[in-house]
């Protein structure tokens, strides 16, 4: 058998055996791209800096930022999401992705949460999964609300979450991200998230470019997944695939390309 039929016929045969379903572009590097975007406002950035402790500029009549920097957890962009502030009608922002799930795959990402708002108003972020079936409950990924960071306050550094799908879990969901308003819109609330992922591998703790199927290693399987997505071809696949060709962070993870989770 030619090479030119065999190779094709390998990399569909891998393509039916892999497991995940990545997050399309769940390190926001292109913006919004493969994200269904509503509300107030969605942005992709590569800083943002936070604020802890109640430090007012009264000439500006708003918090004064204190030195809390938020750089991205992978590549060089993030997604900051903010809430209305000031209109009622734009009270919250939200991304949606469509992802399906099997058993025993591992979802995970980092958020971070900062406001401008006290604890007598609660906006919240959070980060949930919404079941397609009816008679699937939601599965809560993340939530950080005013109550847990305090007047004017914010996280101290990214949040990891991560879940494990069960049997009784596997299925379609809507991946949602959402920061929103509590009583009133008068002070935003802002919500930063990066890295989102869905593993193979529950085990690995690395971030590989290249790794589509999150197993920690770079293969034909990584090939093979790639090709099906909707954006495959892209030279951003073959580019990450040829860099880090056969590396296996979990046999070596002191290569420089294995980013520790």
């Amino acid at each position: 058998m030619k090479l030119s039929v065999l190779i094709p016929a390998v990399i569909s045969i891998l393509s039916c055996l892999a497991c995940a379903d990545p997050v399309l572009n769940g390190g926001f590097e292109e913006a919004l791209d493969h994200w269904v975007f509503s509300g107030c406002s969605a942005t992709d950035v590569n800083l943002f800096i936070a604020y802890r402790h109640y430090n007012w500029d009264w000439d500006a009549n708003r918090p004064v930022p204190n030195g809390v920097r938020v750089t991205p957890v992978e590549g060089g962009k993030l997604i900051f999401l903010r809430s209305g502030g000031g209109t009622k009608s734009t009270s919250y922002s939200q991304i949606n992705q469509v992802i399906t799930l099997n058993q025993g795959e591992l979802i995970r990402g980092k958020y971070f949460f900062a406001t401008d708002d006290y604890i007598d108003f609660n906006d919240f972020g959070v980060i949930k999964l919404i079941p397609s079936d009816a008679n699937q409950a939601q599965i809560q990924l993340g939530y950080e609300s005013v109550n847990h960071v305090g007047d004017f306050g914010s996280n101290l550094d990214w949040v990891p979450f991560s879940h494990v799908i069960t049997a009784n879990e596997a299925g379609t969901y809507t991946l949602q991200i959402k920061v929103a308003d509590c009583w009133d819109c008068d002070f935003p609330s802002y919500f930063l998230v990066d890295a989102l992922a869905v593993l193979s591998d529950a085990n690995c703790n690395f971030m590989l470019d290249g790794d589509v199927d999150g197993d920690c290693k770079v293969n034909l399987i990584d090939l093979a997944v790639s090709q099906n997505l909707p954006d495959g071809g892209q030279i951003k696949y073959i580019d990450a695939l040829a860099r880090n060709w056969l590396i296996d962070c979990s046999y070596d993870p002191n290569q420089a390309p294995c980013v520790p989770w």
